[in-house]
């Protein structure tokens, strides 16, 4: 079985970006967490324990069983990588990107033009 590192987050943002770029498989039960993997394609281990996550996992196409923080205890090790999320091949997350980069654009056009 491979090899699992913990990584506690102590304010050094670059260290954890570091660290979530060099990992096969990020366990993250915090939203920003989640979101960097999913930016980044990790493959992703999402824990939610608020409906903030629930939600954004959802709005960018995300529709399998997720572990609840509550849950944890009734998953198997044996199954876990039936929980996991390949972030590369989500087509919603790829077009909600390129939508928020059109409304940035024009954002920065009513700026410029104000």
């Amino acid at each position: 079985e491979g090899e699992v590192d913990i990584y506690s987050y102590c304010g050094n943002i670059k260290e954890i970006i570091e660290v979530m770029l060099e990992s096969e498989v990020v366990i993250a039960s915090r939203f920003h967490a989640n979101v960097i993997s999913i930016m980044f394609g990790k493959k992703l281990l999402p824990v939610v324990y608020s409906e903030k996550t629930s939600n954004i996992l959802k709005d960018i196409g995300i529709n399998k069983k997720i572990i609840s923080i509550d849950g944890m205890g009734q998953v198997e090790s044996k199954n876990v990588e039936e929980f996991y999320i390949d972030t590369n091949n989500l087509k919603l997350l790829k077009d909600t990107i390129n939508n928020a980069d059109l409304q940035f654009k024009v954002m920065r056009k009513c700026i410029k033009d104000a």
